[in-house]
């Protein structure tokens, strides 16, 4: 889906060429990258069922984190995360992604009086974060300019390496050549 948001509606939007950075597009357009998009609509989900406990169903698969000793952190109202085997269903069934996305987010946040507050801070959070945090793109980037780095280390070192003994390769025959020339 991200491919998608970042080529097709963002170019034909703004109407600029698709072989444009995606990333200054989205800015401009105050859109949010997919995963982010997703894990607003998990929260704004959570806060509503908090609140005011409806639906029902969701509201009976989440449950307040309650602290018995006194800790910084008992002020921000966070969420028990039960235990998922695999990332799957961390990630996809909202007993686990609700409480997993509600507890990274900060307290600002979280304290939001009303839920127009909480979209608003939340929005802002996310479209923050998304504009600051490395993307999978540039973690990839990072990770071909680091593999080439390496390979071109690796390869000026065998140059060096096949040099040293060519060097002395070539100088054992001109000695060679040289102590052949005097016997004669």
């Amino acid at each position: 889906m991200q491919p998608v948001q970042n080529n097709a509606e963002s170019s034909s939007i703004l109407q600029v060429s698709r072989r444009s950075h995606a990333k200054p597009l989205l800015r401009q357009l105050h859109w949010l990258p997919v995963q982010h998009r997703i894990d607003y609509k998990v929260c704004v989900l959570t806060y509503k069922t908090l609140n005011t406990s409806v639906p029902r169903y969701l509201s009976q698969r989440i449950n307040r984190r309650v602290n018995t000793r006194t800790l910084r952190s008992t002020a921000t109202p966070l969420l028990i995360q039960p235990f998922a085997r695999t990332d799957f269903a961390k990630r996809s069934v909202f007993r686990c992604a609700a409480p997993s996305v509600w507890n990274s987010l900060p307290a600002s946040v979280i304290g939001s009086d009303s839920l127009s507050v909480f979209k608003s801070r939340l929005k802002h959070s996310y479209f923050v974060g998304a504009n600051t945090q490395p993307t999978a793109d540039s973690a990839s980037e990072i990770t071909t300019l680091w593999r080439f780095s390496n390979m071109f280390i690796i390869i000026v070192v065998i140059i060096i390496i096949n040099c040293s003994l060519t060097a002395k390769k070539s100088s054992l025959c001109a000695i060679g050549t040289h102590v052949n020339q005097h016997d004669l």
